[in-house]
C-alpha cells in the first residue's frame, strides 16, 4: 500500500543528573566558601538548589554513567545577577587525565531564568578528540565571576529533542 505512515508521537524521556526541583544538593563544590540552600522558586515549578557559587558545583561521580542514547542535555538555572554570565560546563570521563582530555561546553547564562540545551553528541574534548561519554565519571558547572544562581534540575534527554547541532539558550 502506498499510505504513508502516520509519524510516530515523539516522546521526551529525562535522565535527571541534579534534581534541584526536589532539593537535591550538587555533591561537589570547588570552593569551601560556596553556600548551598534549599529554596522555593516559583519560577522554576517549585523547590530549587540556591547556590552561592565561588568557583564551580556538580557531581563528584556522575548519576548517569551512559550519556551515548541522549541527545540533549538541559540545566534549568536562574542568573540571579543583572548581566550575562558565562558559564561551563565540564564532563570528566573515563580517558580524562588533563585539561585537553576533558569536555569543556561554554554557554551563557542571561539575567534571569535560562533553560539551557546543549547538543550531546556535539560535546568534544578541549583538544578537539572524542570524549569516551559512554563511561561519563563526573561533571560541573564552572564561572569565573562568582554569582548566585537557582538551579532548578539538570538532566539529559532523548528523542523528540531538536537537534540544533549546538547550545541554545530559550
Amino acid at each position: 500500500s502506498s499510505q504513508p505512515k502516520p509519524e510516530p508521537t515523539k516522546s521526551t524521556s529525562k535522565s535527571y543528573l541534579l534534581r534541584g526541583t526536589a532539593g537535591e544538593l550538587p555533591s561537589q563544590v570547588g570552593d569551601d566558601n560556596t553556600k548551598l540552600a534549599k529554596v522555593e522558586s516559583p519560577e522554576l515549578g517549585g523547590a530549587a538548589v540556591q547556590v552561592d557559587m565561588i568557583d564551580s558545583f556538580g557531581q563528584r561521580v556522575a548519576k548517569v554513567a551512559d550519556w551515548t542514547s541522549f541527545d540533549t542535555l538541559r540545566l534549568d538555572i536562574i542568573n540571579t545577577g543583572t548581566k550575562e554570565l558565562p558559564v561551563e560546563f565540564n564532563l570528566f570521563h573515563s580517558e580524562t587525565q588533563a585539561f585537553a582530555t576533558r569536555v569543556v561546553a561554554p554557554f551563557v547564562l542571561k539575567p534571569g531564568k535560562n533553560e539551557v540545551r546543549i547538543a550531546v553528541n556535539g560535546l568534544k574534548n578541549t583538544n578537539g578528540s572524542p570524549a569516551r561519554l559512554s563511561e561519563v565519571r563526573r561533571w560541573f558547572v564552572a564561572s569565573e565571576t562568582p554569582v548566585t544562581l537557582l538551579v532548578g534540575d539538570i538532566f539529559l534527554e532523548s528523542q523528540g529533542s531538536q537537534d540544533d547541532g549546538g547550545v541554545k539558550v530559550t
